[in-house]
């Protein structure tokens, strides 16, 4: 088992910014993941953390601020220099090739992180590192009995599971998880966090999630962050007391102003800096569009 957190940050943004026109999507966001660390970022829909996630990943170009990953400034890096530097995402809905096998999914994203991706004439099953490797992600999820099944043939919340074996085939350093859960069964979610809680401890990942299901981030993370319009209004420990009612997000925006919040971070001692200034228009908008993201 590994779980070690570090005081050095893996993952940094300062001053973060993706504005449209006049809509401030996020809004001067600074933030800091320690190495080793869980990290849960919550808030209504249309907070934007799925647009947080765009940028961090690289599908959207940040207007404003800067990111950084080990050090290095990847604020202009297209998302596949990103992914190679070590950076991985799962998505809300499920990315997979449902006619291929659970094994074969594992085994193209192993291969591609090996460098053997255009040995076409070569037999997959001679490439033993990929092979293992897939083999080894699959165990860490629970598909290992899967592994010749049609991809299409698992459950949803199975094909989750893939996603993330898919993920660990690429070796990240740092995970971002946005929404992990969602569309999974009541009945499937507590093996799903079980495997989360595996590629953070015993596979030694950083992570960064979004989740709404404040019964199981609870007790998954070491911070928690708040997002509200775009903003980052707090970040602390699970247990501190300003984090257990996060806004709501049917409060008239001239009340969700959050100097009250800014100072109960600052006494809590909390690591996050958001600017409580004006908010821009725009509707709320899906997980991939250009509106304010959940």
């Amino acid at each position: 088992m590994i779980e070690m957190i570090e005081q050095t940050p893996i993952l940094r943004t300062a001053g973060l910014g993706f504005h449209i026109g006049g809509a401030r999507i996020i809004d001067d966001v600074s933030l800091e993941v320690r190495a080793g660390e869980f990290m849960t970022i919550i808030g209504p829909n249309g907070a934007g953390k799925t647009s947080l996630f765009n940028l961090l990943s690289g599908l959207y170009r940040a207007s404003s601020g800067r990111i950084e990953l080990a050090g290095r400034d990847i604020t202009r890096d297209p998302p596949f220099q990103r992914a190679r530097a070590g950076l991985g995402r799962t998505f809300q809905t499920s990315s997979i090739f449902p006619a291929l096998s659970v094994l074969e999914n594992a085994r193209l994203a192993a291969q591609a992180r090996a460098g053997d991706s255009l040995r076409i004439w070569r037999r997959a099953a001679a490439l033993r590192a990929p092979l293992e490797r897939a083999r080894h992600a699959l165990q860490v999820v629970g598909l290992a009995a899967r592994e010749a099944s049609a991809a299409r043939a698992l459950s949803h919340g199975d094909k989750r599971k893939l996603e993330l074996a898919i993920l660990l085939c690429a070796e990240p350093r740092v995970v971002l998880l946005d929404e992990p859960t969602a569309g999974v069964s009541v009945e499937d979610v507590p093996e799903m966090m079980r495997v989360i809680r595996a590629i953070h401890r015993e596979e030694g990942k950083t992570v960064l999630m979004v989740e709404h299901r404040m019964d199981v981030v609870v007790g998954l993370s070491d911070r928690m962050a708040v997002m509200h319009q775009g903003a980052l209004l707090a970040c602390d420990t699970p247990r501190a007391r300003h984090l257990r009612h996060p806004p709501r997000a049917s409060w008239p925006t001239r009340r969700c102003r959050p100097p009250t919040w800014a100072r109960r971070c600052e006494r809590g001692g909390g690591h996050a800096h958001g600017r409580d200034g004006r908010r821009g228009g725009g509707g709320h908008g899906g997980g991939h569009g250009l509106a304010r993201g959940a």
